[in-house]
């Protein structure tokens, strides 16, 4: 009874801790340096134009680069298969190189894909790539067509990468004539990468002394605009849902709480019975400290049993979390980014959080 009551206070404990970790704190998988990578928009919301994109990267100091994202649907169709609709990035070129990811088969989009009248070329998630053509290792060069339009697939991004959302394919965002107007403002948002020694605050400040020139130059279009920045978890997550993630910790810290005193009335109880055990082993000459010693350490040998099926909880508990998610009711495109985008690997700070609690609970109770 013990280890079952330890095991599922303590499982539960460390899936909430995993599951909160890839929502507030972990970001996009296989992007290096998430917490240095910033989300910016319009008055905290979508969208952003091309040339106020274009401003923001000429004067900004405290971002290395930033690119320009856009999201939209496709029908492909290829060879003799029949169309099937699927879901695009535009990206600038520089988008991979910013969050550091290279292609595993081609090459990565390059300044030239982005000029009018360039070649079409796409980049394929790893899942589409698999599902789509089984992992056809001469996909590159091969031509689809994208709503129609003959386009040569340069490249394979690596498994698991995704980036801004639950695509399943890139293309380069190719500024037209009627992308490059300033009050066309149907992109999604611009995100950049901090440079050495720049803050979230030193960034805020700088876009909005930007924002604030380009208000004065552009009063027709953007009188009313502030670039708002914002790190992952304000931008992707929301307040609403960062509050929920801390509430769930807060409330399965609870139920670690009452497992441990249910337990130590249990050992009480189980104490009273060895009062005779005790008393003998007094009598032999043992202090307090020995005999205090004796308990805890049956006690930790205890919460080390539940930790131990704690693990293998874990290990099942949180796959089939990101499954509920993928597919609850939250919105079949909110529930896909969820369980499609973010990380949900049980990593080594989740492993450091159980045998931290672990330890501390045979402590505890």
């Amino acid at each position: 009874a013990a280890v079952a009551m330890l095991a599922i206070g303590i499982g539960i404990n460390a899936i909430v801790f995993s599951v909160t970790k890839a929502a507030l704190f972990k970001g996009f998988p296989l992007v290096d340096g998430n917490d240095r990578i910033l989300y910016i928009s319009n008055n905290g919301k979508c969208c952003v134009s091309y040339p106020d994109f274009e401003d923001w990267r000429a004067q900004t100091t405290t971002f290395t680069d930033m690119a320009l994202v856009h999201g939209l649907g496709i029908t492909l169709t290829d060879g003799p298969g029949f169309p099937e609709d699927y879901t695009v990035t535009e990206v600038t070129s520089n988008t991979f190189g910013l969050v550091r990811q290279k292609p595993i088969l081609g090459r990565d989009f390059t300044p030239s894909d982005e000029i009018p009248g360039a070649a079409p070329v796409v980049i394929l998630r790893y899942s589409f790539w698999e599902q789509r053509f089984a992992k056809d290792p001469n996909v590159v060069g091969r031509i689809v067509r994208l709503n129609g339009v003959p386009t040569s697939v340069i490249g394979v991004m690596p498994r698991g990468f995704s980036f801004p959302q639950n695509q399943d394919l890139w293309v380069p965002l190719v500024p037209t004539p009627e992308v490059r107007r300033r009050d066309r403002r149907n992109t999604w948002f611009v995100f950049g990468r901090l440079s050495e020694g720049a803050t979230l605050e030193s960034a805020r400040v700088e876009m909005d002394t930007i924002g604030q020139r380009l208000a004065l130059a552009w009063p027709a279009s953007n009188a009313s605009l502030r670039p708002e920045v914002r790190t992952f978890e304000e931008f992707f997550i929301g307040e609403s849902a960062a509050l929920i993630y801390k509430a769930m910790v807060g409330a399965v810290g609870f139920v670690l709480l009452i497992a441990c005193a249910n337990l130590a009335n249990l050992l009480l109880a189980r104490g009273a019975g060895r009062s005779h055990e005790m008393a003998l082993r007094v009598a032999l000459g043992a202090g307090r400290w020995r005999i205090v010693r004796q308990l805890l350490m049956e006690s930790v040998v205890l919460a080390s049993l539940g930790g131990f099926f704690a693990w293998w909880l874990v290990r099942f508990g949180v796959p089939m979390y990101a499954l509920a998610v993928g597919g609850s009711g939250i919105s079949d495109e909110l529930g896909s980014w969820f369980d499609e985008v973010l990380d949900y690997s049980i990593d080594y700070r989740v492993v450091l959080y159980l045998v931290a609690i672990t330890v501390g609970t045979g402590v505890a109770y």
